[in-house]
């Protein structure tokens, strides 16, 4: 869907708060379409997922450079993608991902491009995905050997 709205020629920020709570032996399977950001949009998403002992989650956090029909890829303002996981009351996982295109990335990893547009740090790539996998009803999923690169 889209990651902004317009009201009167204004861009607004677009925010998705998720939280969800697995229950022992239930299973939550979050498989979205991903998220396409057109250009100058600013979309804020942060998901946040109690599992208990003995819940299994899957959940698939993923979007697309953009319209690329009306060529805009990469030509958003800013994303940014918070996921949390705590399992039986414990931290698992704090995934945060910021991308910019005003060359301040948040977060980030090191990487020495801090000025570099999206784009251009991306290359070819289009989609970014992130897949995470907990509990006793993915374990074999997730003990697997990756099948290799697109």
């Amino acid at each position: 869907g889209g990651a902004a709205r317009r009201a009167g020629g204004a861009c607004e920020v677009t925010v998705q708060r998720l939280n969800a709570r697995v229950g022992a032996g239930a299973l939550l399977a979050l498989l979205p379409e991903p998220v396409v950001a057109y250009a100058d949009a600013e979309y804020l998403q942060e998901q946040v997922f109690e599992v208990a002992a003995g819940g299994s989650l899957v959940l698939l956090d993923w979007f697309a450079s953009g319209r690329r029909a009306n060529g805009e890829s990469w030509a958003f303002k800013r994303y940014a993608s918070v996921n949390c996981v705590r399992l039986a009351g414990a931290p698992l996982l704090h995934d945060h991902l910021a991308l910019t295109n005003d060359g301040a990335d948040e977060g980030g990893g090191g990487g020495g491009d801090h000025g570099a547009s999206v784009a251009a740090r991306m290359g070819r790539a289009h989609v970014m995905a992130t897949l995470v996998l907990v509990g006793p009803r993915v374990a074999a999923a997730a003990a697997a050997e990756p099948c290799g690169r697109a």
